[in-house]
């Protein structure tokens, strides 16, 4: 990868993403962190953080980051949004 395209890829994950997480709220957790609260935490709270979580958050960041949510931005969003986080 040249360091242009590396150059063209921080700024465009910048500007779809990581300059909107610290108005949204969202803070960098390790990994670890998360994965002990998921242990010391049972299925149905796990369920009810999910779904609540799922019809929530999710769509108030969508919200925060286009003003709207439409079928053919949402896909768009999931997918900036899966190569950001994994």
């Amino acid at each position: 990868m040249s360091l242009n395209s590396y150059l063209n890829q921080i700024l465009r994950e910048f500007t779809e993403w990581d300059m909107f997480m610290p108005d949204m709220g969202s803070v960098p957790v390790a990994k670890p962190v998360v994965i002990r609260m998921f242990q010391k935490t049972n299925k149905d709270e796990i369920q009810d953080m999910v779904t609540t979580i799922g019809k929530n958050a999710i769509k108030d960041m969508v919200l925060f980051m286009k003003g709207n949510i439409d079928m053919n931005y949402f896909p768009k969003w999931l997918e900036i949004w899966m190569k950001t986080v994994l």
